[in-house]
């Protein structure tokens, strides 16, 4: 999957879901490519955790909660 790091620059995206499976694939795809990306989920905190932990050195802002 390529991606440019700028095309979503100052681009917001919320996603549901992010700790496994497509959820987590979209929440990186989208913090490569310069969205800031605030993930949620409902149980799996170790990870969410994981995944805010691998993304925050690219150009995003994250943010994660869980939905309990």
């Amino acid at each position: 999957m390529s991606y440019s790091p700028y095309l979503l620059k100052g681009q917001k995206a919320l996603i549901t879901g992010a700790s496994s499976g497509i959820g987590e694939s979209i929440a990186r795809y989208l913090a490569a490519s310069g969205a800031a990306v605030a993930i949620n989920y409902h149980s799996e905190a170790e990870e969410a955790q994981k995944i805010v932990d691998d993304i925050t050195a690219l150009p995003a802002v994250m943010r994660y909660s869980s939905s309990n």
